[in-house]
């Protein structure tokens, strides 16, 4: 099967409408506010840290682009699409997580599972070790 080039440009068109690409893009410029937010609250602003996840934003963004493309043109859309919902779902979970630590009221339904996320003790079984991890992204061994 030979993939023309003028097809990949033209179903680039068709990627900008679908409705799981603009999801995508809003959760990610969504993470990206919440999570410099996040880092406001918790006085730890650093570009090094910044760069490096604007890149991986970039990255995903590159990937998920090229991989829609080229499935449009090969005729296999299911597998763009369920790479989309993978990378939105992730993306779900951090704005959560970043929309919790922020402050913003959430459904209880949600908030307990982050809690619990955040607040969970990590008992090692034959050992006398207990892993306590904090909000505060600290960690205490017993």
């Amino acid at each position: 099967m030979n993939i023309n080039i003028s097809d990949v440009f033209f179903q680039m068109r068709d990627l900008s409408q679908s409705f799981l690409y603009q999801v995508l893009i809003i959760f990610i410029l969504l993470d990206v506010f919440t999570g410099v937010g996040k880092a406001i609250i918790q006085k730890r602003l650093n570009s090094g840290i910044g760069i490096k996840g604007l890149l991986t934003h970039i990255f995903v963004v590159v990937i998920q682009t090229l991989v829609s493309l080229y499935c449009r043109v090969l005729g296999t859309v299911f597998f763009s699409q369920a790479i989309c919902v993978f990378f939105i779902g992730f993306y779900g979970i951090s704005l959560f997580e970043n929309l919790n630590f922020i402050g913003v009221p959430l459904p209880d339904s949600f908030k307990k599972y982050f809690e619990q996320m955040h607040n969970r003790n990590i008992q090692i079984p034959n050992a006398d070790i207990v892993i306590k991890s904090h909000q505060t992204n600290s960690i205490d061994i017993e």
